[in-house]
């Protein structure tokens, strides 16, 4: 701007000198001192604005918002009578904590975030309709409404394994009741689920319950594995010692007889007592004397 205003002020001496230098009309000067003083003017008011890039100017007419939003780079605006406000179109994240009840009546504390932006053709309706602080008048509290209708179609217990579902219903109730404030929904997920002490007391023992609910079946599964198995070593000792029995004849038991009897006479030397005891006739001396 200083450069400018250098550069108005150079052309406006020069206008001056030249009528007397070359011989010039005088009206040339007062051309140029007009000239000078209206550009002047027009350069302290600061007509021009310059829109950042990734937002756009909202402007304030005599406190009215007009309807024509500034795009990014230069603008000229009416100094006198125009406000400009840039608001900011790129993606932000609103990150929200709010509780609900489960359909069994039980209190959900869940952190949830949103990634949304400000419809950039819209930033002017959308400044008119709530203001600058959208974000808490709108963007929170239907985060925690729609969050609240869709956990309370769930069970407790249901939330964690339904988390997807959950948070599907409640992206698309946000998407529902921001659209009429020109606000886009990018994405939406469900951070955590807060349980309370008491609920998550009870699931821990109903957890180590069902451990030994499933101990106490996997001891009695290998009780009764073993029993089997005992039951089927008796039945199959019983089976053989009855076909044992079975083959057991009276021709068999006399072939055994024969058997030891011929492995009795295998051993024997040829010799026998030379002398008897008691009663039984004594044996003769068969060896010749010397």
């Amino acid at each position: 701007m200083s450069f400018i205003l250098g550069l108005l002020a150079l052309i406006c001496i020069v206008c001056a000198f030249l009528p007397k230098q070359f011989d010039l009309p005088s009206g040339l000067f007062k051309i140029g001192a007009g000239i000078f003083g209206v550009l002047t003017i027009l350069f302290a008011l600061n007509p021009f604005v310059i829109i950042d890039g990734g937002k756009r100017g909202v402007v304030t007419r005599l406190g009215a918002i007009q309807s024509i939003e500034l795009q990014e780079g230069l603008n000229i605006i009416n100094p006198l009578f125009d406000k400009v406000d840039q608001w900011d179109v790129r993606v932000f994240k609103s990150q929200v904590k709010s509780a609900s009840v489960s359909s069994d009546l039980q209190t959900i504390n869940t952190e949830s975030a949103l990634n949304y932006h400000v419809d950039p053709e819209k930033a002017a309706e959308l400044k008119q309709k709530v203001g600058s602080d959208f974000a808490d008048v709108i963007i929170a509290p239907v985060i925690q409404e729609s969050l609240k209708a869709s956990t309370a179609k769930y069970a407790i217990q249901e939330l964690t394994a339904n988390r997807a579902l959950v948070r599907d219903a409640a992206k698309a109730l946000i998407v529902a009741k921001l659209a009429p404030y020109y606000i886009k929904v990018d994405d939406y997920s469900i951070l955590n689920f807060d349980f309370s002490d008491k609920f998550e007391a009870a699931i821990e023992a109903k957890q180590v319950s069902e451990q030994r609910a499933e101990q106490a079946k996997f001891e009695l599964q290998r009780v009764e594995i073993d029993s089997q198995q005992a039951i089927a070593r008796a039945k199959a000792e019983a089976e053989g010692l009855k076909a044992q029995r079975e083959q057991i004849t009276p021709e068999l038991l006399e072939l055994r007889r024969i058997e030891m009897q011929a492995r009795a006479i295998e051993k024997w030397h040829g010799d026998v007592p030379q002398y008897m005891m008691g009663n039984s006739t004594p044996f003769i001396q068969l060896t010749p004397s010397k």
